[in-house]
């Protein structure tokens, strides 16, 4: 959440740029395939966590609904909202005054609609977050994101 706002804000123009088939098309074959290779490992890490889920019982798919399936919906809802929000979208006049926070509490209610557990209710997800950024960041985007 906090993070990805922060390094978002920063490198999603890049990450864009980089992520565009037509720039990709234009480097070596080698390149291609060691972008394919990032870009596995990336959503290989992050499916495995809801491999993980299913497999603890913290979470249970439908049988029509994969853990890969699953994270690239996520993945999808997040990427597209970090584009509208950086983009000239006029959020405000449509009465969204806090993007980011629409974006949270929504894929939250979503989550717990999967009955993924510990459900947003019964957790201190706030609490949970500020202690992993506190062991995971370095300090001054930890500085940054406990001070929004």
């Amino acid at each position: 959440g906090e993070v990805e706002r922060i390094l978002l804000e920063r490198d999603l123009p890049v990450e864009i740029f980089l992520a565009s088939s037509k720039l990709r098309a234009k480097t070596s074959h080698e390149r291609q395939d060691a972008f394919k290779v990032l870009d596995l490992r990336c959503m290989g890490l992050a499916t495995s966590v809801v491999h993980d889920a299913v497999r603890e019982g913290d979470l249970v798919l439908p049988r029509s609904i994969t853990p890969e399936d699953f994270f690239f919906a996520m993945w999808a809802s997040r990427w597209g909202a970090a584009h509208i929000i950086r983009s000239d979208t006029p959020l405000t006049q449509q009465g969204v005054n806090n993007p980011w926070g629409a974006i949270d509490i929504s894929l939250s209610v979503l989550l717990d609609g999967y009955r993924w557990r510990p459900l947003y209710a019964d957790w201190n997800y706030a609490a949970s977050a500020k202690r992993i950024y506190q062991e995971i960041f370095p300090k001054d985007i930890v500085e940054q994101i406990l001070s929004e």
